[in-house]
Order: C-alpha cells, then sequence, then structure tokens
C-alpha cells in the first residue's frame, strides 16, 4: 500500500483526472499532482468538454433508468453549445 503522503501524479484534468484526485483527497492522501495541458477546468481536452457524451440509461433496476433520464434531462441541455475544438468545422 502506498504511504498517504507519498507523490501522486495524475495526467489529465478532465472528468476522471480531477474526480480521482478528488477522492484520492477525501481518502486522505496529501501530495497529488495534476497535470493538464490545458490552462482552463474543464478541460477543452477532456473526453468529458463537449457535446459528444455517452449517457447510459440502461439498468437493471427500474429506479436507476429513471433516475439516468430525468438526470439527462436536467443537465444534457447545457452541452448543446459546440466546443471550442470543433467550432472552426
Amino acid at each position: 500500500m502506498v504511504a498517504k503522503d507519498s507523490p501522486v501524479i495524475i495526467v489529465g484534468g478532465g472528468a476522471w483526472g480531477l474526480s480521482t484526485a478528488l477522492h484520492m483527497t477525501d481518502a486522505g492522501y496529501s501530495n497529488i499532482t495534476v497535470y493538464e495541458r490545458a490552462t482552463q477546468i474543464p478541460s477543452p481536452y477532456s473526453a468529458a468538454w463537449d457535446i459528444n457524451k455517452i449517457v447510459r440509461a440502461e439498468y437493471e433496476d427500474p429506479f436507476y433508468t429513471k433516475l439516468a433520464l430525468v438526470s439527462n434531462q436536467i443537465t444534457l441541455p447545457q452541452f448543446n453549445e459546440p466546443s471550442p475544438l470543433t467550432e472552426h468545422l
């Protein structure tokens, strides 16, 4: 097991990288560095940046299916604007 004060490097400041850093911090790790080539958060290089989302709404338990569908109605409209990476296309 890694000591909680050991240096940890996370490459990428997208949804996965920042989530990993947050959860590690919550777990008591104190020496975490996130490397990201972008100068802003959220990172425009992240797979979670633009409208290209894969959203799962199929679950065995109907409760989670309904929860996912309701969540999509609330959160997905904010992603209808084009990514700065694809505006020139």
